[in-house]
């Protein structure tokens, strides 16, 4: 496994089990994607493999290269999303980025259900293929 080095030591937005699965959980909301972002995803989930739990990375824009072996490869799961989330007190400028510039963003309090139900889904699977 590679070495990551960060100004500060790497840490995951979540811990959490479902179904006997303990998933350490990263999200990259990124504006931008940029190649060398990636050691980010890669630092995540190279910590979720150390305190052996499953990572979870949840993240937009990441190229599939990185998805499938630093993730997929590595035990893990990665749901990749194209809006950009924003807290719903930026509509105005939600609203103005999409007419504008068409570009896709949306300024939301909860996540979208199908985005929950994907995930769910992303879960289920993860499961059935440790059967």
């Amino acid at each position: 496994m590679q070495k990551i080095y960060l100004k500060r030591p790497p840490n995951l937005d979540f811990v959490i089990e479902r179904d006997h699965v303990i998933y350490g959980v990263d999200i990259k909301n990124w504006i931008k994607y940029e190649y060398n972002t990636r050691y980010a995803v890669i630092s995540k989930v190279f910590l979720a493999l150390q305190l052996k739990i499953v990572p979870f990375i949840i993240t937009r824009y990441i190229d599939k290269d990185t998805i499938y072996r630093e993730v997929i490869k590595r035990g893990g799961i990665c749901y990749p999303y194209r809006t950009l989330l924003i807290p719903p007190t930026f509509d105005s400028l939600a609203t103005q980025a999409v007419s504008l510039l068409g570009y896709p963003v949306s300024a939301v309090g909860t996540l979208p259900k199908y985005k929950r139900e994907w995930i769910n889904t992303l879960h289920l699977k993860f499961c059935q293929g440790r059967s």
